[in-house]
């Protein structure tokens, strides 16, 4: 991974002495996704929202920063929920038909984790307000753009169920 994502300077030494940083670089690389597709290398950056593609040889061909959308904070009020964001991650990212991007985000604050969804235009902006995301939570977009779900049944414990969906902006 190295060879596509450069390490951040180490700023003489800083990351060795200054255990923030050193804490912060370690989420980052724990939390970030990495996947081949198309013939592109995907590297999206959980903690600082990164999303970069490059060819195969290495070449970086584009880098967005995707950003939450301005309503996502709004999500956690009927949990009654208060104090400053501790954390803002990206769970997960799933390219759509249409340069877009479906986006789970996970908002921390002190011990409560709510995640949503929301989609992201190739310039990295949110293009819908933030989704709670459903007790299935999306894995994956097969061939044909559909993304697939995975979630426990509501009339079954212990199973599963899978759903195929078309996801879009409208």
């Amino acid at each position: 991974m190295t060879a596509f994502s450069a390490c951040p300077n180490n700023q003489g030494g800083r990351l060795r002495t200054d255990p923030t940083a050193l804490r912060q670089l370690t989420r980052e690389v724990d939390h970030s996704h990495l996947w081949i597709e198309n013939d592109k290398i995907i590297h999206v950056l959980a903690t600082s929202h990164y999303a970069r593609t490059f060819d195969l040889s290495g070449k970086l061909l584009s880098e967005v920063r995707l950003v939450p959308p301005d309503d996502s904070f709004a999500l956690l009020q009927p949990f009654r929920v208060e104090g400053p964001v501790t954390e803002r991650l990206i769970f997960g990212v799933f390219p759509l038909p249409g340069n877009l991007w479906l986006v789970r985000w996970v908002v921390v604050i002190d011990t409560v984790r709510r995640g949503y969804l929301a989609i992201h235009g190739i310039d990295g902006r949110p293009l819908t307000k933030a989704t709670v995301t459903p007790k299935i939570a999306p894995v994956a977009v097969d061939h044909s753009g559909y993304v697939l779900f995975v979630g426990p049944p509501v009339d079954r414990p212990g199973g599963i169920n899978i759903v195929r969906a078309r996801v879009s902006v409208r």
